[in-house]
C-alpha cells in the first residue's frame, strides 16, 4: 500500500484524538456507521484497516479489521485484530450488537401481518403510507411487500 510506513503512521497519528480508554478516534471523514475513512491509492479505506496495515501488517483480501473496543472511529492497532467476516458476525452476536427481533421492519412483520397487508393493498382503498402507519413500519416496507421483495410467498395463501 505505502512504501514508507513511518510516513503513513505519522499521517494517522496526526488525525486522531487519543481517548482515556486508549481509543484512537479518527477525526476526519466517517461513514454512516461512524467508522473513520481515509483516501488511499485513489480509493477509500476504513481508518482502522489502514492503521492495522501501517502498524501491524497488511490484511489479506478475505480478512477484516475487527474492533476489540466496539468503537467504530477507533483505529488504535492494539484495539484491532484480523478476522474473517464470520468472526465479525460471531463477535457481533456474542456481544449482542445484531439487529434484534422487532428492531427491523423485516422482523416487525410476521406472516399474518403480510397476508393482511396484501389483502389491504389489493383493495386499493388505503395508501402504502397509511398501511405502514397502521403496522408501525415505513412506506418502503409496505412497498417491498407489494413488489414481492419481502414476504413474497404469502400470495399463495391469499389465492387459496
Amino acid at each position: 500500500m505505502y512504501e514508507d510506513n513511518q510516513r503513513l503512521r505519522d499521517y494517522i497519528l496526526a488525525r486522531i484524538i487519543i481517548r482515556p480508554n486508549g481509543c484512537w478516534e479518527w477525526q476526519l471523514g466517517k461513514d454512516k456507521g461512524g467508522y473513520g475513512k481515509a483516501s488511499a491509492n485513489g480509493g477509500t479505506i476504513r481508518a482502522h484497516r489502514l492503521s492495522f496495515s501501517a502498524f501491524v501488517r497488511e490484511l489479506g483480501d478475505n480478512e477484516q479489521g475487527l474492533h476489540k473496543c466496539d468503537n467504530p472511529p477507533c483505529c488504535n492497532p492494539e484495539h484491532i485484530y484480523a478476522g474473517t467476516h464470520q468472526n465479525n458476525v460471531d463477535d457481533k452476536v456474542r456481544k449482542g450488537r445484531q439487529i434484534k427481533e422487532r428492531q427491523c421492519w423485516k422482523t416487525k412483520l410476521d406472516l399474518q401481518d403480510s397476508v393482511e397487508i396484501k389483502v389491504i393493498l389489493s383493495s386499493g382503498l388505503v395508501s402504502q403510507t397509511k398501511i405502514g402507519e397502521m403496522y408501525g413500519v415505513s412506506q418502503f416496507a409496505i412497498s417491498q411487500i407489494a413488489l414481492g421483495k419481502s414476504w413474497a410467498w404469502p400470495d399463495r395463501d391469499i389465492a387459496a
